[in-house]
C-alpha cells in the first residue's frame, strides 16, 4: 500500500518553507550589512580626502577656518629634500606647525601649511613696522615724530628700533595705533602682498607665507626706499632673543630676523645669510602644551637639519660644475 510521505510528515514541508524564509531575511540582512560597510568606507574615505585638501586653520585662539594648500613642490624641484626635511616635521610635531623655506638665490620655496593662519603673537610687530616705513617713504610720517601713546614722546624711530629688536610691546602698541591698525583692517596691507595679515583685534593674526613675503622683499629690496629697508633689516639684524634660529647656524653667520610668543604659541622667522647663499626660514606653531619649553629646541633642530640641506643645495648651484658652458 503506497503511502503519501507528505501525509506521514506534514511538519517537513513547513520546516522547508520556515528555513527558506529564514535563508531570505539572512540575505537581505548580510547585503545590507554589506552595502553599510561599503558606503561607510567611502563616506570614511571622501572625509579624510576633505581633510587631506582643506585643513582646519586657527585664525584664532578658538575660530577654526579652512583655507587652500600650497602649490607642491615640482618632482624635480632642488629643495626636495628640504620638502621632505619640513614635511617630516610637521607630521610629526606635538602641535599645528607651519614651515616655509625659500631659496633666495633661486625663488624656489618649500613648505607645509604654509596658508595656515595663527595667532600672530610678535610677528604682527613685523608688519607694523614695514607700514609705518612705507608711510614714512610716502612722506605721511616722520622718524623723528613723537610716537604718543603708551610710549610717551619716545620717537617713531626708537620706537621702531626697541620694538623689533627687543620687541617691546609698549612700541608696539603705539605703532599700531600710530598707523590706525588696532582696530580696522589694514587693507594696505594686501595691497602690499601680504593677503592673510590682519592687525586689527586682541589677537593679531598672520600666515608663514605672509612674513616669508616679507622678507622676500626685504632681501632684494622691493617695496620700501633703499633707507628704509636697510634701516628694516638693521633692526632684525640686532634682534636681541636669539634662543631659536641663530642657535642652529655657525657662529658668525648672520641673521635677520623676529621670535614671537603668545599664550603657548611659539614663532621664528628671518633671512639666514649662509656662506654659499642667503634664505629665509618661517617656523610657526602652536599652543604648545608645556608653553614654550618645547619650541625653541624643536627650532633649532629643525632649522640646523634645513641650513645643512640648503647649504648642499646652494654649494651644488654655485659650483663651476654647475654653470653652462
Amino acid at each position: 500500500m503506497h503511502i503519501n510521505q507528505h501525509a506521514r510528515h506534514p511538519h517537513i514541508k513547513h520546516h522547508h518553507i520556515a528555513f527558506l524564509v529564514i535563508l531570505i531575511i539572512a540575505s537581505v540582512f548580510s547585503g545590507n550589512i554589506l552595502l553599510y560597510e561599503s558606503l561607510e568606507k567611502r563616506i570614511s574615505s571622501s572625509q579624510q580626502l576633505a581633510i587631506d585638501q582643506n585643513p582646519i586653520l586657527l585664525s584664532s585662539v578658538a575660530n577654526p577656518i579652512v583655507a587652500p594648500q600650497p602649490v607642491e613642490l615640482e618632482k624635480e624641484s632642488k629643495m626636495q629634500s628640504v620638502q621632505e626635511v619640513i614635511d617630516r616635521y610637521t607630521k610629526n610635531s606635538d602641535v599645528v606647525s607651519s614651515v616655509v623655506v625659500e631659496n633666495l638665490l633661486t625663488g624656489e620655496v618649500a613648505s607645509s601649511n604654509g596658508q595656515v593662519t595663527f595667532v600672530s603673537a610678535s610677528f604682527y610687530k613685523l608688519f607694523v613696522a614695514y607700514e609705518v616705513f612705507a608711510l614714512i617713504d610716502e612722506g605721511q610720517l616722520q622718524l623723528d615724530a613723537p610716537t604718543g601713546f603708551e610710549s610717551g614722546n619716545t620717537s617713531v624711530k626708537n620706537c621702531l628700533d626697541i620694538m623689533i629688536s627687543a620687541s617691546d610691546n609698549d612700541c608696539g602698541r603705539s605703532l599700531r595705533k600710530l598707523i590706525n591698525a588696532d582696530n580696522l583692517p589694514l587693507t594696505q596691507l594686501a595691497d602690499r602682498g601680504f593677503i592673510s595679515t590682519n592687525l586689527s583685534g586682541t589677537y593679531p593674526t598672520t600666515t608663514a607665507a605672509d612674513v616669508s613675503s616679507l622678507y622676500r622683499k626685504l632681501f632684494l629690496q622691493d617695496g620700501l626706499t633703499g633707507n628704509s629697508n636697510a634701516l628694516f633689516l638693521e633692526m632684525l639684524k640686532a634682534q636681541q632673543i636669539d634662543n631659536r634660529i641663530p642657535q642652529a647656524v655657525e657662529v658668525g653667520i648672520e641673521v635677520a630676523h623676529k621670535t614671537a610668543d603668545l599664550e603657548g604659541y611659539s614663532h621664528d622667522g628671518g633671512i639666514i645669510y649662509a656662506p654659499s647663499g642667503a634664505f629665509s626660514l618661517v617656523i610657526m606653531g602652536g599652543p604648545w602644551p608645556n608653553g614654550y619649553d618645547d619650541a625653541p629646541s624643536k627650532m633649532i633642530e629643525l632649522t640646523r637639519e634645513i641650513y645643512q640641506e640648503m647649504e648642499k643645495i646652494n654649494q651644488t648651484k654655485n659650483s663651476p660644475a654647475s654653470e653652462v658652458i
